[in-house]
């Protein structure tokens, strides 16, 4: 579910802005990401793909300062049309759900000093700084020192 890892995300970029957590419940490293367990309940019935179209019961906008409606806001228009890079701030090696899961998917809590450290240094870039810390780059530097890409990269007909 898109909507736990946009969570996960403003909950780190809160941390790293603000130095305090946007919300109080604890975020566990599930098998395929980050999870707000009462987040997940409320919306697992909803078709995959489809929006999610209403407001939540008891949901009011006076629960968050300006200050952290513009996290939330950043959190969307940084990632909303990233899906991989989504996955790689969420869940990829180094970040703190792997910390967490450490290979056990056993919805273990996700550390708030571990958040705050992760995104503290990340936030505040652009996507493209945060895309190129995060990707594996499969080229290597052969002995002349030129840097050499895999042979299934080679588009060349020769």
């Amino acid at each position: 579910m898109r909507v736990n890892k946009y969570v996960y995300l403003a909950q780190g970029y809160a941390l790293a802005k603000l130095g305090r957590p946007l919300f109080g419940e604890e975020i566990q490293a599930w098998e395929h990401g980050p999870v707000v367990p009462s987040l997940y309940q409320r919306f697992k019935s909803k078709v995959r793909g489809k929006p999610i179209s209403k407001t939540c019961a008891g949901y009011s906008k006076d629960a968050f300062t300006d200050e952290e409606i513009q996290i939330m806001i950043d959190v969307m228009m940084d990632f909303d049309d990233y899906t991989e890079a989504i996955s790689r701030m969420t869940y990829g090696r180094g970040s703190p759900w792997f910390k967490a899961n450490a290979g056990a998917y056993a919805n273990n809590p996700i550390s708030v000093s571990d958040m705050k450290e992760y995104f503290s240094p990340r936030v505040g870039k652009s996507f493209i700084d945060r895309y190129a810390e995060s990707r594996v780059d499969p080229g290597y530097l052969d002995s002349n020192g030129h840097y050499t890409l895999p042979k299934q990269f080679d588009d060349d007909e020769e």
